[in-house]
């Protein structure tokens, strides 16, 4: 759970909105039903002058229409239907019409995104209503659906597939003090002992993918708004972290299951997209190249004097046992009866406070990345509903959303799972 924004937007536990830009006028970016009202604002006090007229004639009275004021009200209804149409219009006339606009720009690596307005076309169903479609729409995202279904089901195989995850033996928590949300704000250490009694590193750490995501751990500067400069041995241990994680099965599992809905054509492919959307650089402060969806997810970060981000488990440990992390309380348990499990804690980082920091305990780093590149994909910037050990959770993802990779791809921002 998120207190603040990850995605250099105002951060919220509910799912950002999908829908097009709105106003309250005719013309480009505006919904036909808003048009349709605002004519009809100015039409109405028109058409009241169009009711019979009384006259006095040979001391009678008589009801006539007023045909004049009812011609002239008609006009004036077909002059604001004309006026409305053409401001519709006005950007083919002037040579900006809807498919030049829409040629500009790919739907590659953002079919279902919500609304952008920095982006020069759309990638959602709504395009079409819309006509912002980017131009391989129908290519790209037609037949790239992924049901809720397909999602529970996939997410329960990756958790089945997950022979990394840590035994019951390999790991035993303390959790001690269970404190209400109203109170996590609070910065009181209700915890005498650290979360972590014993961690199996012997069998856990010798196996590739967690010792190469040990490796990464010191690659990276945790306070925003200092560039990250990475050298070859740094770029070297990404390669080789992604290079053991996608011969693991849960990985290949999820390649197949996208590779099924058309997303991606070869496994490199993915492998490729995967290394940008997670460890491509981008600016969370001052305007240089300090974060990405990976340092912030697996690795933490400070911003603003506050923890942010932190959501993997080993991270956790490793701090906590180098004494560089002071554990606090929890809020929520999911109770699992085998890992991983679902913590929502409260610590202190040299310092520097988390109020709600959740994720799983005890999961694999390839079952990390591939559940939170799941939702990602499938459900940006929503909670996405998952199936874990006959449990069922949400994760929410964040997109970043001032800078992009290949042609208006998104990065990660956030990825964690969501806590009542």
């Amino acid at each position: 759970m998120e207190n603040f924004g990850d995605n250099g937007k105002i951060n919220t536990q509910n799912p950002q909105p999908s829908s097009h830009l709105t106003t309250n006028k005719c013309g480009s970016g505006s919904r036909f039903t808003n048009c349709e009202k605002f004519t009809r604002a100015l039409i109405r006090p028109r058409l009241l002058q169009m009711k019979a007229v009384t006259v006095e004639q040979k001391g009678l009275k008589s009801s006539k229409p007023n045909y004049l004021c009812c011609g002239i009200g008609i006009c004036f209804t077909i002059m604001l239907l004309i006026t409305c149409l053409l401001v519709l219009l006005l950007p083919g006339i002037y040579g900006k019409d809807v498919k030049q606009r829409s040629s500009v720009g790919s739907c590659d690596g953002r079919c279902n995104d919500p609304l952008d307005s920095t982006q020069n076309c759309q990638c959602n169903s709504a395009c079409e209503k819309y006509r912002d479609c980017c131009s391989d729409y129908n290519n790209v995202c037609k037949d790239f659906v992924i049901l809720n279904s397909e999602i529970i089901q996939v997410s329960e195989q990756l958790y089945s597939l997950d022979s990394n995850r840590a035994s019951p033996s390999d790991i035993i928590l303390n959790k001690q003090t269970l404190i209400v949300d109203s109170k996590t704000g609070a910065k009181l250490d209700e915890a005498s002992a650290p979360l972590y009694t014993y961690v199996n590193e012997k069998i856990l750490f010798a196996r590739p993918t967690f010792a190469k995501l040990i490796a990464l751990q010191d690659n990276y500067v945790r306070t925003t708004g200092v560039p990250e400069l990475e050298n070859d041995q740094e770029l070297h241990e990404q390669r080789e972290f992604l290079d053991v994680v996608f011969k693991s099965p849960v990985m290949k599992a999820l390649f197949e299951f996208l590779h099924k809905k058309g997303k991606y054509s070869l496994l490199e492919d993915f492998k490729d997209d995967v290394e940008k959307m997670w460890f491509g650089f981008y600016s969370r402060s001052k305007g240089v190249l300090d974060s990405s969806g990976f340092e912030h997810v697996f690795v933490g970060e400070i911003k603003k004097s506050k923890v942010s981000g932190l959501h993997n488990w080993v991270r956790f440990y490793l701090l906590e046992k180098n004494r560089k992390l002071n554990y606090y309380s929890y809020s929520f348990d999911e109770q699992m009866k085998d890992y991983p499990d679902v913590l929502a804690m409260q610590f202190m980082w040299d310092g520097f406070y988390k109020q709600v920091g959740s994720g799983f305990i005890g999961s694999s780093p390839e079952f990390d990345l591939a559940i939170s590149t799941l939702c990602f994909i499938a459900r940006p910037d929503q909670q996405c509903a998952i199936q874990v050990n006959g449990k069922s959770m949400k994760i929410q993802t964040y997109t970043w959303t001032h800078s992009y990779y290949d042609n208006g791809k998104k990065f990660v921002a956030s990825a964690y799972v969501n806590v009542p």
